[in-house]
């Protein structure tokens, strides 16, 4: 029965047996110290008794009265009857008072020959074919042998996790321990407010939803958005006018130059009306009348002088002819000069108003960019408003430029293009999760209001809470171990920053570290211990604190040797967090179970369980 209970359980690996089992044993423990059992005295050999008497029990005084039972001479049995009806008390008391004596025998499952040398020779004269079930018992304890210990499988080392390492020296690390918070990284939170007052039209996204960076979380109406748009328009279609009238105004000018260079030559009013065919607007007219005027006044004075010399014209006709040569002059070399200022100052005026147009085209786009929109949208609200048939960049839509409509009239844009330049998307900065929400549709909203706040997650920091005496142990790169209170998940890290003062109203500093959270894994919010080792000591045999196991009142470490693992009582010393120092019972060079010794311990108090249910002495 011994053998197959120890199979049954030990191939379950329950855990939870073996806690019960403790605890019996314990209730059993502490049951016999609180009831008073009376002595004991041992029974004589009762050679006559066929029916079974088992020798070796112990009954109470006066239940049974052997002297008479000796006088009898062994013709009647009749008091045999009595010791029969007392035999299971006797059991019960003898039960009990193996448990109180085996105790610690029981817990390390101690039940050597010697034990059983000096119960035969206890129960030494009685008939032994009335102790079969004591027999029995004692083949159920075979295989608890101190010498055989706990064998166990591969599969059951494999299944229980069981690691055996060898027992060597080791640190231990004074660490002082520091509580602290999960919170988010807060150069990566961002505030969401709209870059123009409006209408809420609607609301994509919700609290707690993840977003990837541009994505709409919500679709504002604003008329300040709307404004801004029509200026911008307004602003790049006169930059579009004012490139058509540069380049025109330097090729007036150019040919005007030429023109001027021409007269110089004094040629014939044939020859200037096909010299320069390039544009010169209204100055080519001026300049040709001017010319031909003076030289057909010159030319009669020339004629009315020559004539006065040959005494054939009158005086009067002579100085009428002078006075319109000279007048004439006059107004051709008048008209050369303004020309010449008029042209040049056209040039400098049209290329003052591009520069103009262009400064303010580029001041209504930074105020669309600063309400949010991106170049792409910018330049897709100018495609919008741009007229059917103008051309596609700076096109001139100023009906009054002359050559402006050469190709195709331009129409305007149709009402619908109009209605969505008030229409403002509010996005995602970058991936992150909503965590605040302030925004409902059909709300009204200001500049300064905060309708979403976006963090991104993928790293969190953790704050933890450095009151003053312990500054000086808290430096900046220091290792720190990190576990979260309601899991017991763990991480290490590094101090990223100390701050160099305490905080007025907490009377404590904060030391930061910086987690990688990709996994999600952290949650800020999260309370969190924080661990930094401060000295370290340096020991001759360490071994982890699940190593040591409390076995029937005893610290015990489970040692391998050729019969398997045996429980070795170990004196402990000093310890942290996660090591203990052994002073004495498990020396360096000793492998011992460091990983599962509580399985092992386990098995072991199930091993003995299964011995007290069919031992009885």
């Amino acid at each position: 029965m011994k053998k197959r209970t120890r199979s049954y359980f030990q191939t379950m690996g329950l855990g939870l047996v073996a806690v019960y089992a403790t605890w019996m044993l314990t209730a059993s423990t502490e049951a016999e110290s609180e009831t008073a059992v009376p002595a004991l005295e041992t029974v004589p050999a009762c050679t006559s008794c066929a029916g079974g008497c088992s020798g070796g029990h112990e009954a109470p005084e006066g239940d049974h009265d052997h002297d008479d039972h000796d006088d009898e001479g062994g013709d009647d049995h009749a008091e045999h009857d009595e010791h029969a009806e007392h035999e299971d008390e006797h059991d019960e008391h003898a039960e009990h008072e193996d448990h109180a004596e085996n105790a610690d025998e029981h817990a390390g499952c101690d039940h050597g020959e010697d034990a059983h040398e000096d119960e035969v020779d206890e129960h030494e004269g009685h008939d032994h074919a009335s102790h079969a079930g004591h027999d029995e018992g004692e083949d159920a304890h075979a295989g608890c042998d101190d010498d055989e210990g706990l064998s166990l499988s591969e599969k059951q080392i494999e299944r229980f996790g069981i690691e055996v390492r060898e027992a060597g020296s080791g640190q231990l690390h004074h660490e002082v321990k520091f509580p602290g918070e999960i919170v988010f990284d807060e150069d990566r939170v961002v505030h969401i407010v709209p870059r123009a007052p409006g209408i809420v039209s609607d609301v994509t996204k919700m609290l707690g939803d993840h977003v990837k960076a541009g994505e709409i979380l919500a679709v504002i109406t604003s008329s300040e958005l709307a404004a801004a748009k029509i200026e911008y328009v307004a602003a790049e279609t006169e930059v579009g006018c004012c490139q058509f009238d540069l380049p025109r105004a330097e090729a007036i000018n150019d040919n005007v130059v030429a023109m001027l260079a021409l007269l110089e030559s004094t040629p014939s009013v044939e020859q200037l009306q096909n010299a320069i065919p390039g544009d010169m607007g209204n100055f080519r007219s001026r300049l040709i009348s001017a010319y031909a005027e003076f030289v057909l006044r010159r030319e009669t004075y020339a004629r009315e002088k020559k004539l006065m010399a040959s005494k054939i014209t009158s005086e009067g006709d002579f100085l009428a002819a002078e006075h319109a040569f000279k007048k004439a002059q006059a107004e051709y070399f008048g008209t050369r000069d303004s020309v010449t200022y008029e042209v040049r100052q056209n040039l400098l005026t049209i290329t003052r108003e591009q520069t103009l147009a262009l400064f303010e085209a580029e001041a209504a786009k930074q105020i669309l960019i600063l309400m949010g929109l991106s170049e792409s949208e910018i330049a897709s609200v100018l495609v919008a408003q741009q007229p059917e048939g103008a051309a596609k960049e700076h096109a001139c839509t100023d009906l009054n430029c002359k050559g402006c409509a050469a190709d195709a009239a331009p129409t305007a844009p149709k009402q619908s293009e109009y209605l969505n330049l008030g229409l403002y998307a509010v996005k995602a900065p970058f991936d992150g999760i909503i965590v605040q929400k302030h925004i409902t549709q059909g709300e009204s909203l200001d500049a300064s209001s905060e309708i979403f706040t976006v963090a991104d997650v993928s790293s969190v920091w953790v704050d933890l809470t450095v009151y003053a005496k312990d500054l000086s142990a808290v430096k900046k790169g220091q290792d720190v171990i990190l576990s979260v209170d309601h899991s017991g998940a763990q991480a290490r890290g590094a101090i990223e920053m100390v701050t160099p003062f305490v905080d007025s109203e907490t009377r404590a500093a904060k030391a930061r570290i910086i987690l990688d959270n990709r996994d999600g894994r952290w949650v800020p919010g999260s309370f969190v211990t924080g661990f930094i080792s401060t000295t370290d000591t340096d020991l001759p045999v360490v071994v982890p604190q699940d190593a040591v196991q409390h076995v029937a009142g005893k610290n015990v470490v489970f040692v391998k040797d050729e019969h398997g693992f045996e429980p070795v009582v170990v004196v402990l010393g000093r310890s942290d967090r996660t090591h203990i120092e052994i002073v004495s019972g498990l020396d360096a060079g000793m492998h011992y179970v460091a990983e599962g010794a509580f399985q092992l311990k386990s098995s072991l108090v199930t091993q003995d369980l299964g011995s007290h249910a069919g031992h009885g002495h």
